[in-house]
């Protein structure tokens, strides 16, 4: 009886055994997919970041382009509103087409004392 209940036993020794090895392989299968999973989401988690990196620097870059191009944009509007300061008005130019207008007809109308004489000569021989 002794020996039934030792092979009892250890029959049930080795089946716990077996069942304990099982869990353990099952177990140290988890593990390693568990592992895996966390290596690939680090590698792509790494990935992402160098992307949003790069596509920072990229942006960054830009916008430094972007203010420059404004600065530049904007000193040539100052340089525009001076030169339109300078300029004249619609009013001032119609004053002076109106000034012009004035004076030509006089200027056309005048004569040298030369050209009176001339003419008056011609007039007096008609007599």
């Amino acid at each position: 009886m002794v020996e039934r209940d030792e092979k009892a036993l250890i029959s049930e020794v080795v089946r716990r055994m077996n069942e304990s090895s099982i869990r353990i392989k099952d177990l140290d299968s988890r593990t390693s997919r568990i592992e895996r999973d966390f290596a690939l989401i680090s590698e792509s988690t790494t990935k992402k970041f160098e992307e949003f990196k790069s596509q920072f620097k990229e942006i960054s870059t830009k916008i430094s382009e972007i203010s420059e191009n404004l600065t530049g944009i904007s000193n040539e509007v100052i340089k525009v509103r001076k030169e339109l300061e300078n300029a004249a008005t619609k009013t001032e130019v119609k004053e002076l087409g109106k000034f012009i207008e004035l004076i030509t007809p006089m200027t056309t109308r005048f004569v040298t004392r030369s050209e009176l004489e001339s003419i008056l000569e011609e007039k007096l021989k008609k007599v």
